[in-house]
């Protein structure tokens, strides 16, 4: 994951973005995979259950719902 981050970083991003983040989405709770994703990271996180249908209104407009994440995750 740091090899995309980096390469935004360096490519895509402007000097006037904000910084730089990576989401890991995982269709099931699973500590291995989360484990492995994660182990030698030292730059700080958070690690949260995504749940669309509790957010506030005015985030959820904003957001992806699960449907259109799934749908995107498939055509890969």
């Amino acid at each position: 994951m740091n090899f995309y981050l980096n390469i935004v970083d360096d490519i895509i991003k402007d000097k006037s973005d904000n910084t730089t983040i990576w989401i890991l989405i995982c269709k099931e709770k699973n500590y291995e995979v989360v484990e492995y994703a994660l182990r030698w990271q030292t730059s700080p996180m958070a690690i949260t259950e995504y749940s669309f249908d509790k957010l506030p209104k005015d985030y959820q407009k904003n957001l992806p719902d699960v449907k259109k994440i799934e749908q995107f995750l498939e055509r890969f």
